[in-house]
């Protein structure tokens, strides 16, 4: 069977013809296909992109690791100069 065209389609419309009835059963059950494939893709798609974002998260995570243990190193050789240079000033000054 051939299927219809929109307007062959609209002139039987009134008349509720069997043809019409499974034409329009033809259309329903080719538009759910239609949006089950899409929900699919949808969902393949929107899970892959989640994967993705834990991944980077979990990246993120590292580094903002390793920045706080540098910052941490940045800030005792900080202390441990002054506390050198304090040391040396003190030992560079002549005794009474």
């Amino acid at each position: 069977m051939d299927f219809l065209a929109d307007n062959e389609l609209l002139g039987l419309a009134g008349r509720r013809t069997d043809i019409y009835e499974m034409e329009m059963q033809r259309r329903l059950k080719s538009a759910v296909l239609d949006l089950t494939a899409e929900l699919v893709t949808f969902r393949e798609s929107s899970e892959a992109a989640a994967r993705k974002a834990d991944e980077a998260a979990g990246r993120l995570m590292r580094l903002t690791g390793w920045l706080i243990a540098f910052t941490v190193a940045l800030v005792v050789l900080t202390v441990v100069v002054v506390v050198l240079t304090a040391y040396l000033l003190q030992k560079g000054k002549p005794g009474p």
